[in-house]
């Protein structure tokens, strides 16, 4: 373990305590930005995330940059299993870069209105589903992500009947994306790769899609939706 080690250990202590020194007061806000990663950092960063949790933190902000030791593998900067289940959490933005996506078989996040996921490998289609089902008054959600070339995702599905805000930027080969958004307004979706897209969104206004979509179906038919021109696709309105 070197100097920088030994520094981010000292940091992680001093901001340990500080958290700490909030009880019983609600923390706000709890941001961490991390340029590396080491596998070594990991126990340090869960312990700093549990204890903001622990404070009642509103809004969650954890962004991981290069991997350096090639070790972050499931569940990454998602092992603290708190931030499934933490009840004050309004706003949470995770970002890792080319992390492994991974959510557990609970998830229990009632008060949860905006999420922001970036830059994760989906390894598996149970995961994505079950992360906003445990969000039941999700208002918000940006998700960005890819698949490994031979995984095993054929189908993203998307379903919330809570959903009014919706950002969508996926890199695959060959994917079905089903957005099952009843109460979704405003829509962006960008997909790299060939795919065919199903949107069940009877309320959307806005509708921005950038991509190399095969198919793209609209359900119902919407007089009222405005596409921008300069986006080209092949739409199956019914």
């Amino acid at each position: 373990m070197g100097p920088n080690y030994q520094r981010f250990a000292r940091l992680v202590d001093c901001c340990h305590q500080l958290i700490l020194q909030r009880k019983p007061y609600c923390l706000r806000k709890f941001h961490l930005s991390l340029k590396e990663f080491l596998e070594i950092f990991r126990v340090a960063i869960d312990s700093l995330i549990c204890a903001a949790i622990s404070c009642g933190v509103q809004q969650l902000e954890v962004f991981v940059g290069l991997d350096r030791s090639n070790a972050l593998s499931p569940p990454g900067i998602l092992s603290c299993p708190a931030i499934f289940s933490c009840k004050t959490l309004v706003e949470m933005k995770l970002e890792s870069r080319f992390t492994d996506f991974y959510v557990p078989e609970t998830v229990s996040l009632p008060n949860l209105k905006i999420l922001h996921l970036a830059q994760f490998i989906l390894t598996d289609e149970l995961s994505t589903p079950r992360l906003i089902q445990g969000c039941p008054v999700l208002i918000e959600l940006y998700f960005d992500c890819l698949t490994y070339s031979e995984g095993e995702v054929l189908t993203l599905l998307i379903k919330s009947p809570s959903l009014e805000k919706i950002y969508l930027h996926c890199v695959t080969d060959e994917w079905d994306i089903v957005l099952d958004i009843p109460s979704a307004v405003n829509l962006e979706c960008e997909v790299e790769g060939a795919s065919k897209t199903s949107i069940n969104a009877p309320k959307l206004q806005h509708l921005h899609f950038d991509g190399d979509a095969v198919e793209v179906n609209i359900l119902p038919n919407h007089k009222s939706l405005v596409l921008k021109p300069e986006y080209q696709f092949l739409a199956l309105i019914l």
